[in-house]
This record gives structure tokens, C-alpha cells and sequence, in this order.
């Protein structure tokens, strides 16, 4: 018999031994941007992957480098003209210079290149009066990367910096896990969905938007039925098959107190499923229960989009992003100090929406009252914990 009223964190390391990335795929690079890597990946070649100027300007020879140290002004014959997507390299030959555009490979013999906006130029000829240091505005080939060395590592998000740089070494295509599939029920007889007509007794249900919303954020891939769930016991079971077939878990809000019409706990039963967790000891959410069947997940999380979003975020998507093969899955909480009206006097955790604000020059947590809207710059779920000296905070998507 499962344990009731269980903690976050065990609640959350009872389920996490179910969640096991999926297949791989290889797709192209420009596609790739937030899919997670599934292997490591390394350049093939020298990022650059030749020495070039970082400006438009006008090389200069070493022998020439000497007498601009003596403060003298120096003139340089202009030989010739190198720019990007020349292949062969030029040579420079001392008293002489070769004006040079941004990318653009470096001529032979360079010791330096200066910005055209520091020369004067007299006839065909380049007046330089400063000093120029060796090695200035020139990019040396394998100076941000050598060949062999590790642009990604398996289980790394790609953000747009990867993605640039794996198609700077030449890779068209990369190797990741697949998007997983999670299928959403919202269940509740009460419900009639937006754009109908709604009778007294009836909500709109927006658990569906709500979950949708939440999935894609996280990366995955949302789908479900068409209509709400009556509270029917055979219709959640029917539901409940639907999803084990389509998906790799399944999120069915409402149904978890223990009402007479609260059905999802006998539909677990009645389908086979291991019960892994029955109660959170905390608020909102002390009847969200988790179960297994064939190696599929099922949550049942609160009808309540309030109390959904705040279950959702503490233990759902820590899930799914280890589901999705992310190495650094946790959540990461973070210690804020809160303002004294904003303390609870409660005998229970609680989770509650907040955000961050600065007062004072520190960054400090505000509890968002119900129905509230923040317009902080940062989005919060603020942990009230009795137990803890400490004030804890989620930022929340």
C-alpha cells in the first residue's frame, strides 16, 4: 500500500526512475535550436578556420613594426587588395603595405594590421603616426576552438550560440533526442469548452490551454481529446488507454479529492496501474497522486488552474525534462528574502505564485494574492515551509 501525504522531493525521486529519454533522430542544424543534444559533439576542424583580420585596414610588415616603436611616422606603398573569399593568400613585402577587409586572410609576413581609421592615406600611399602592437586586429586560426575539442555535451540544451558555432565547424546535422509526446485529459463534468454556449453550473475549460501552454514551454509535445471528460468512470478509463497508446505520459487534471464523483483513483485502479505516490504534504495539491502502467506515467494533478500551474512547475517538469534526456533536470531554488507582510503563518508547506522584485538594491521575493497579475521581471513559486528558517523561490516560465 502506497504512502500518503509524501514530500515534494520524495514524491519527485519516486518518479523519476520512470523517466528514460526516448529514441534519437539526426536533424539539420537549423532546426536544432532547444532540442537536446543525445551525443557529444566536437569540431571536425579549427574554429577559425584560418588566420584573418577583425577589421577592414592595412597590414603591416614586422621590419615596419620596428620603426613605428620609435614613434616615427612611417608611409607604406599599397600593393594590392586582399578580401573575404580570396583563396589565395598574398605575400607583404617590407615598406609595403596591402589593405585588407574584415575576414579577409591575412597576407603572408603580417605582423599586425592597423584600422584604416587610424591612417591617413596620400596618393598611394598609407601615413601611419601610432604606434602599432604586434598581433593587433589579427584572429589566429584555432583561437576560439581547436580541432577535436567539444562544442556540446550530451544532454545540453542547444541554444542559439551552439547551434552558430556547430554549423561554423561545418556539421549539417546533429544528433538528439526525440520531442516526447504527453497526453493531456481534463476531466469534469461541469465543463464545456470556450467559444460554446455555457448553461448556469458550467466553467469554461481552460486546463487544456493551461497544460498545452506549460508543454510547449517545456519543449514537448501536447495532445489529447477534443472535449473534456465527463465523470464517468468508463469514459476516464477509455481516455486512460487512449493516452497509454499515444505517448509517454499523461497529465489528467481534476478527479483528485475523494468526492463521490472523483474518479481518476479508481480508474488507476481499474486499469492495472502500480500506484507510486498518493499525496503531497503540501498546498495546493494534497490529493496529486502519480501511478505506472506499461512504463507509462500517469499524473493526476488538481482541476485547479492555479493549483495545476504550481504542481506543474515543482514536480512535472523536472520530470519531463530528464524525460527529455536534459542532464541538469533538478529545479533550482534559489534563497530570497521576503517582505514581512508576505509571511504566512501556516502549519503546512505551502506553494504560491510570486515574483521578484529589487528594493533597495536586492533582489526580494512578493506572494502574488489570488487573481493577481505580477509585473515583476521575474516569475516566481515561493516555498513556505514552517520547517524552514529560510525562504525558498522557483523561477517559474
Amino acid at each position: 500500500m502506497p504512502e500518503k501525504a509524501i514530500s515534494l522531493e520524495t514524491a519527485l525521486s519516486k518518479c523519476l526512475p520512470y523517466s528514460i529519454p526516448g529514441d534519437r533522430e539526426f536533424i539539420p542544424i537549423e532546426h536544432a535550436l532547444r532540442r537536446v543534444a543525445a551525443e557529444d559533439i566536437y569540431t571536425p576542424v579549427d574554429l577559425p578556420l584560418f588566420t584573418h583580420s577583425k577589421v577592414d585596414g592595412f597590414a603591416v610588415h614586422a621590419s615596419d613594426l620596428n620603426k613605428l616603436l620609435l614613434g616615427k611616422e612611417t608611409r607604406l606603398a599599397i600593393a594590392d587588395t586582399a578580401a573575404a573569399g580570396d583563396l589565395s593568400p598574398l605575400t607583404l613585402k617590407p615598406g609595403q603595405t596591402i589593405r585588407i577587409m574584415t575576414g579577409a586572410m591575412i597576407p603572408d609576413k603580417t605582423a599586425a594590421v592597423i584600422k584604416k581609421e587610424n591612417v591617413r592615406i596620400v596618393n598611394d600611399e598609407v601615413c601611419i603616426n601610432q604606434e602599432v602592437k604586434p598581433g593587433i586586429n589579427i584572429q589566429n586560426r584555432g583561437d576560439f576552438l581547436k580541432m577535436g575539442e567539444r562544442i556540446v555535451t550530451a544532454g545540453e540544451v542547444l541554444g542559439i550560440n551552439h547551434t552558430e558555432i556547430i554549423a561554423s565547424a561545418g556539421l549539417s546535422q546533429v544528433s538528439v533526442f526525440t520531442i516526447p509526446p504527453v497526453y493531456v485529459i481534463n476531466t469534469g463534468s461541469e465543463l464545456v469548452l470556450p467559444g460554446e454556449n455555457r448553461l448556469d453550473g458550467q466553467v469554461f475549460a481552460s486546463n487544456k490551454t493551461l497544460f498545452y501552454s506549460l508543454l510547449k514551454a517545456v519543449g514537448c509535445h501536447p495532445l489529447g481529446a477534443g472535449r473534456p471528460v465527463k465523470d464517468k468512470i468508463d469514459a476516464i478509463i477509455q481516455e486512460l488507454y487512449e493516452g497509454i497508446k499515444k505517448s509517454r505520459v499523461i497529465i489528467i487534471s481534476g478527479g483528485t479529492a475523494e468526492g463521490q464523483y472523483d474518479l481518476v483513483q479508481s480508474a488507476f485502479q481499474q486499469i492495472g496501474a502500480s500506484i507510486i505516490f498518493e499525496g503531497l504534504d503540501l498546498k495546493p495539491g494534497r490529493h496529486t497522486s502519480a501511478a505506472e502502467k506499461d512504463g507509462i506515467l500517469l499524473f493526476n494533478l488538481p482541476g485547479s488552474p492555479g493549483a495545476g500551474y504550481i504542481i506543474f512547475e515543482i514536480l512535472v517538469k523536472p520530470w519531463l525534462r530528464k524525460l527529455k534526456g536534459i542532464s541538469a533536470y533538478q529545479n533550482k531554488w534559489i534563497e530570497l528574502p521576503i517582505e514581512q507582510h508576505d509571511r504566512f503563518v501556516t502549519d503546512q508547506r505551502m506553494m504560491v505564485k510570486g515574483g521578484a522584485e529589487i528594493k533597495n538594491g536586492q533582489l526580494t521575493a512578493r506572494v502574488m494574492n489570488k487573481g493577481q497579475n505580477s509585473d515583476s521581471f521575474l516569475k516566481l513559486i515561493i516555498d513556505l515551509d514552517p520547517a524552514s528558517s529560510t525562504i525558498k523561490a522557483l523561477i517559474a516560465d
